[in-house]
């Protein structure tokens, strides 16, 4: 029996937005500089979101959530992708007390360039979202990015084992021989924010 979703908004991942993230830590660092960190913002066509507390939306249309101000060359920095966002039905909740504030929070995701919202969905409709999003995945990183010396992860380990030290797939992880900088404060991570797909 399916279980029923209120809203469902997302915007297919590609292998192409995929591969930008497993690449942005690798970059040569923006630093924390408000103005070059918006330069280039600028020169990849990104803009800043605020769907996701302190976010940025890729030139993909996806929302790039980091620790750090900057994304950009961060290898110690937990950064994710939000490609969907949904509002699950509360059996205990009937006459949706939380309704209106999250239905008008789900159009602001509806109304991003490029996300459709379905309404209402099932758990079926976001696992197909899910499958779709894994293959976009699968597809990058079971491709050697640097030859037949690179390890190859697929969607499946890391779904089943920790991957790196923080039990989270690390874009480090996939290269041999990665960059390092030099370490820089972080600022504090917001806490309270909205469960993503």
């Amino acid at each position: 029996m399916p279980i029923p979703v209120h809203v469902l908004a997302h915007r297919p991942l590609t292998p192409e937005a995929v591969a930008e993230l497993v690449a942005l830590p690798f970059e040569a660092p923006v630093g924390e500089d408000r103005d070059a960190v918006e330069e280039e913002l600028r020169r990849r066509g990104w803009d800043r979101e605020d769907l996701v507390c302190e976010s940025f939306r890729t030139g993909h249309g996806h929302v790039l959530c980091s620790e750090d101000y900057s994304p950009f060359g961060e290898l110690e920095a937990r950064t994710f992708l939000v490609f969907g966002q949904m509002y699950p039905v509360d059996p205990d909740d009937e006459k949706m007390v939380n309704g209106t504030w999250l239905n008008g929070y789900m159009e602001g995701w509806e109304r991003v360039p490029g996300w459709s919202g379905l309404r209402p969905a099932t758990d079926q409709d976001c696992e197909s979202v899910l499958k779709q999003a894994a293959g976009a995945v699968t597809e990058v990183l079971d491709r050697p990015p640097n030859g037949p010396s690179c390890p190859r992860t697929s969607v499946g380990d890391v779904g089943h084992q920790p991957v790196g030290d923080r039990g989270s797939l690390a874009a480090d992880d996939l290269s041999p021989q990665p960059r390092r900088h030099a370490r820089r404060r972080r600022r504090p991570v917001r806490r309270g924010c909205p469960a993503d797909v």
